[in-house]
């Protein structure tokens, strides 16, 4: 096969060569006084095939559809040369009139991949390329031409082997027969494609449709549209050749026309493909992906799975496990990789093989979501994780102070008491007026023990209320309200007991705010407002103070909101210069 640069100076080199091509036939049409609209459309239909041909190469250089299109191009403009005067040409569109129309033919069924791939359709090209070469070569072998007929610098035949009139007329009513027998097939073969191909098929196939009942006609009704009619046709068309060139330019020159628009509307879906990327930023998800390239390359029976790396399966998008077929002419499998990484699969029809830039863009994209959609599972099970083990470190956090609560009111403050009474009862025994320093003394360690004990208490309620415990949230910010040393209202409370680590970080949420309104904001007043609405505790601390807080300064409100957090709750302050502060938690009761 012919290196790539060959290739490209191959194509380069057919745009003059085209170029002068028709120009030669061109000016031999010319010279036989053809109307100039008539030269005109015949050019242009070998310059359209030509030059969609070369571009479609040049696109596709491993597709031969490029290619054929060229070869229609120049042998479109061979039928014209028997106008020429010189043997050469003149023998030669005496020879090869329907090379055209069996290359138009080989297009068909090769379209859009370049290769046939049926039995019958391989038969039937292979037919059709021996009948359009061999059965003129026959006729011409016995078709005698001017120059034998004494018209001086008329052109020879250059094949003629036989003058007998007889033999002319049986290899050409033969042949007749023959191009009959093609267009049938011609037309059972595609009919029979559009039964088996599926939609996609369908849908590739459908702008050279036309071409192939095109070249269907042309064979049923001869095999030179410059030269003599069918004995198939009736006697008052017997002699088409005015009207019937016509006819066969125009219906040539809708199918560089067809190709086009079929090259129109790969150009659309691959636009179309692309645009998934802006559709994928707006809802990032694998089945809005599917469900737009069903929608774009055509095809219903397109399957997007996924690759569950840890179980080593295929899964479709609702997770069921899929077995990956195998792939042959109906089945076509891409699979998705990243970085050598296996991500997925894209299963669709084999007729989109046609169009492999398109393929490639829909893979791309695929891969593209999945990745997406498998960095973002992994980043919600990492959030997952960290917020239980906030939640577990809020949860052991209070079970820790839960537990010191407990041991210093069962330990250190029984303690106390105890020392304290001791105290108490060494004073009492003391005689009067006797041992004053001693007494003194006591006196000072009984003191002493009153005031430890009620630092153990308050230390104690700071690291768990028995308040909480006992009277639930509702007692708690009563409680709170009336320990602050400032007005205090409490507007709302929860009717019913919550969860205890809901009520815990409810608790301190309040607890801290009116620590700070105390300490930095000035203010006269606060209100506490505390309710549950659709499974949430809505928590709210508002005073009248010199508002200015920064949630971002300091540990204590920063503390909070991670409280807050570990139980997948929001917090937020809001803190206008002059117009006070909100504290705001909003906590999920489940």
């Amino acid at each position: 096969m012919p290196r790539p640069s060959t290739m490209r100076l191959m194509r380069l080199a057919l745009w003059p060569l085209g170029a002068l091509w028709i120009a030669y036939v061109a000016s031999v049409v010319i010279a036989t006084g053809s109307p100039w609209y008539y030269v005109a459309c015949l050019m242009g239909v070998a310059a359209a095939f030509i030059g969609l041909g070369l571009f479609t190469w040049a696109r596709r250089p491993a597709n031969r559809v490029g290619p054929l299109l060229v070869a229609i191009g120049f042998a479109w403009l061979i039928p014209p040369l028997r106008y020429s005067p010189d043997s050469l040409p003149w023998t030669l569109a005496l020879v090869l009139p329907m090379l055209h129309q069996a290359l138009l033919v080989h297009l068909v069924f090769a379209y859009p991949t370049g290769r046939i791939t049926a039995r019958f359709e391989q038969v039937l090209v292979a037919l059709v390329y021996v009948v359009a070469i061999a059965g003129p070569l026959a006729v011409a072998m016995t078709q005698r031409d001017p120059g034998s007929l004494g018209f001086e610098g008329a052109p020879r035949n250059l094949v003629l082997v036989s003058t007998d009139v007889e033999t002319w007329r049986t290899f050409r009513d033969w042949l007749s027969y023959l191009d009959g027998a093609l267009a049938i097939l011609i037309v059972v073969a595609i009919a029979r494609r559009t039964v088996i191909s599926t939609r996609p098929a369908r849908r590739t196939f459908a702008p050279l449709f036309f071409g192939g009942f095109v070249a269907a006609v042309i064979f049923s009704t001869g095999y030179d549209v410059l030269g003599y009619a069918s004995p198939f046709l009736p006697a008052a068309v017997q002699d088409w050749r005015g009207f019937g060139r016509w006819v066969v330019v125009a219906a040539y020159a809708m199918i560089p026309f067809a190709f086009s628009l079929g090259l129109l509307r790969a150009r659309l879906a691959h636009s179309a493909v692309a645009d998934l990327v802006a559709d994928l930023g707006r809802s990032p998800s694998a089945q809005v992906l599917a469900d737009g390239l069903v929608k774009t390359l055509g095809d219903p029976s397109l399957r997007l799975l996924v690759w569950r790396d840890e179980e080593q399966r295929f899964v479709d998008l609702q997770g069921e496990t899929i077995e990956l077929p195998t792939a042959n002419a109906a089945r076509a499998i891409t699979l998705l990789e990243d970085d050598g990484r296996r991500v997925g699969a894209l299963v669709y029809d084999a007729a989109l093989l046609g169009d492999p830039r398109l393929m490639d863009s829909a893979a791309a994209v695929a891969r593209l979501a999945l990745e997406h959609e498998r960095l973002e599972r992994e980043l919600r099970g990492q959030l997952a994780e960290v917020q239980e083990s906030r939640a577990r470190i809020v949860q052991a956090g209070t079970a820790e102070r839960q537990r010191l609560e407990r041991d210093l009111h069962d330990g250190a403050q029984q303690q106390l008491i105890r020392l304290a009474l001791l105290v108490q009862i060494a004073r009492r025994g003391l005689p009067p007026m006797e041992n004053a320093d001693l007494a003194a003394t006591l006196s000072e360690a009984a003191g002493a023990a009153k005031d430890a004990l009620a630092e153990i208490r308050t230390l104690a309620h700071g690291l768990h209320p028995v308040v909480l415990t006992q009277e639930g949230l509702a007692g708690a910010l009563e409680w709170l309200a009336e320990s602050a040393p400032l007005a205090v209202h409490v507007t709302r409370t929860p009717v019913d007991r919550l969860p205890e680590a809901v009520e815990v970080a409810a608790y301190f949420v309040v607890s801290e705010a009116l620590a700070n309104v105390a300490k930095h904001s000035h203010a006269n007043a606060a209100t506490i407002s505390a309710a549950e609405e659709d499974g949430w505790l809505v928590l709210d601390v508002i005073d009248d103070g010199v508002g200015g807080a920064d949630p971002t300064r300091g540990l204590g409100l920063r503390g909070l909101s991670d409280r807050v957090g570990a139980l997948r709750g929001r917090f937020a302050v809001e803190s206008s210069v002059g117009h006070g502060t909100r504290v705001h938690a909003e906590i999920p009761c489940e």
